[in-house]
């Protein structure tokens, strides 16, 4: 089970599970998200002590209007 909040959009074949996904944010196609939370770690997603991966939001700042692709969001 997943939060989806407003204007958020996951694309086609993606997979999310116990994942909370901030308005105005796109997953691109073909994301998996909530199933290696070492690898969502790695991205740098926050995961809790319960194990629900929270996506960041997008920056306000940069924001505009705009949807962002989560990809966009990640420092490396």
């Amino acid at each position: 089970s997943c939060i989806l909040l407003a204007y958020s959009e996951v694309g086609r074949y993606s997979r999310l599970t116990r994942t909370i996904v901030p308005a105005n944010v796109i997953v691109p196609e073909n994301t998996v998200i909530g199933f290696d939370l070492e690898q969502d770690r790695a991205k740098g997603y926050t995961v809790t002590d319960g194990g629900v991966v929270v996506l960041p939001p997008p920056p306000e700042a940069i924001l505009n209007g705009r949807k962002w692709a989560v990809t966009e969001l990640v420092q490396p």
